[in-house]
């Protein structure tokens, strides 16, 4: 989600708000952590060693058979929103434009910063990042807060989604975006290696088709482009022009969900709430599908077992 606060300044997550742009630190063991990234997920040509009926070509099978199977929990196929008022947190359906309530956050105990962002695990965990940059696990069951290692740093405030490493596996990967940076968030260390640069604030989202959105409400007009995984270049765009007004935009969050791509956007204005749009990523085009929702959401999160198509 993000919250503008003025034109230029913007917060990412599967939703954030908007703060002011907060200089990343170069890691300058970004290719370390690439090679380690590629050796956690196995490397596809260990598969042809060995010979037929060789101990470590069974493994290699089952690895393979646990990459490319159904792994999904029924909770880590819905989409979760989280409110501004009371840092609530609910389930979303798209489809009807339901909201579930699941409980309020009681991440920050001391309430001096809100929920800015999310992002939810295959496995069903849920992944908020707090204001102050804190990060945070969640369950999705009972909306109960536990602390990660992760307590900011030089990468500054960021929206984060995942997407899997391609179309053929269930590996995936937390990709997060700050006002100048795509780079890839390392779970087992909590720390972010840099991936390539963006033209402005980012928040993104992903599928189990292997790609990679980011929305971009700042850029003129508002644009949505799919990125490259290696280099964060733009594979395909698709431009709003009926997009809000920048200066208009009280807070945002984007989630894929159902072969469309959502956004939640509150303007400014007494009264007023998020109002959900549908983009579809075939045709480029933008609806208005559900109207003052009655929350502010500010964060939306989303596993890549989410549906890729809406059934009818």
């Amino acid at each position: 989600m993000l919250r503008l606060a003025t034109l230029f300044v913007l917060l990412v997550g599967c939703g954030q708000s908007l703060p002011e742009p907060v200089p990343y630190l170069d890691d300058d063991d970004a290719a370390n952590d690439d090679d380690d990234a590629t050796a956690a997920n196995g490397d596809d040509d260990d598969s042809s060693v060995g010979s037929v009926g060789d101990d470590d070509d069974d493994d290699a099978t089952s690895d393979d058979d646990d990459a490319t199977g159904d792994d999904c929990i029924e909770l880590s196929r819905a989409v979760y929103v989280v409110g501004r008022t009371d840092s609530e947190l609910y389930s979303f359906a798209p489809g009807d434009g339901s909201l579930t309530f699941v409980g309020e956050l009681d991440c920050d105990s001391l309430g001096l910063g809100t929920p800015a962002s999310m992002a939810v695990t295959r496995d069903g965990v849920g992944y908020v990042r707090w204001s102050d940059n804190w990060l945070y696990e969640v369950d999705l069951t009972t909306a109960d807060c536990s602390p990660t290692s992760y307590t900011g740093g030089g990468f500054g405030s960021f929206g984060m989604g995942y997407s899997t490493d391609n179309a053929s596996t269930t590996l995936d990967t937390m990709y997060v975006a700050n006002s100048t940076t795509l780079g890839v968030f390392d779970e087992a260390s909590w720390t972010i290696s840099t991936i390539g640069a963006l033209p402005s604030q980012s928040e993104l989202t992903g599928n189990s088709l292997g790609q990679l959105w980011a929305f971009l409400p700042l850029e003129q007009p508002a644009l949505l482009a799919e990125l490259d995984h290696n280099n964060a270049s733009m594979l395909q765009q698709i431009n709003l022009p009926s997009f809000p007004n920048p200066l208009d935009i009280d807070a945002f969050a984007f989630a894929w969900w159902g072969g469309s791509l959502w956004l939640y956007v509150s303007e400014y204005g007494f009264g007023r709430s998020t109002d959900v749009y549908e983009v579809d990523p075939s045709t480029g085009s933008m609806t208005l599908r559900w109207p003052d929702l009655g929350i502010d959401v500010v964060g939306a999160g989303v596993s890549t077992c989410a549906p890729v198509s809406q059934q009818p």
